[in-house]
């Protein structure tokens, strides 16, 4: 487990172990160079002004034993900080609300009977 500080709170990485049959977009990682900070996480979700950000599970509708898992990237160049989730990019400022909780893979599926292979699940 590693845990970095930013400027909106404390971030970790490796405090839950990914599933072996489950595919990651991007390795989890901290890479520090000068004064950039990317943390590359699927431990932790963040919700800045009422927006969540989060990693992503991705079950394909056509073969559900593909499952992916895209992350949440967290980018802090000097006093900005770029949050960025599969679909959303936020930026956070300081003063604005900020809530880190721990994030853990769930399928859902949405209940569609009779399957009409629409891919919305």
């Amino acid at each position: 487990m590693q845990n970095i500080k930013t400027i909106a709170g404390t971030f970790t990485i490796g405090t839950y172990e990914i599933p072996k049959q489950y595919v990651c977009a991007k390795t989890p990682t901290i890479t520090q160079k000068n004064d950039i900070c990317e943390i590359v996480t699927y431990d932790q979700q963040i919700t800045v002004n009422g927006h969540n950000y989060a990693p992503v599970l991705h079950q394909n509708c056509m073969q559900p034993e593909q499952i992916t898992l895209y992350p949440l990237v967290i980018r802090q160049e000097h006093a900005t900080l770029t949050v960025s989730d599969r679909y959303h990019t936020g930026h956070w400022k300081s003063g604005d609300d900020t809530q880190i909780s721990d994030w853990r893979p769930k399928l859902m599926h949405r209940g569609c009977v009779p399957c009409t292979n629409c891919g919305r699940c």
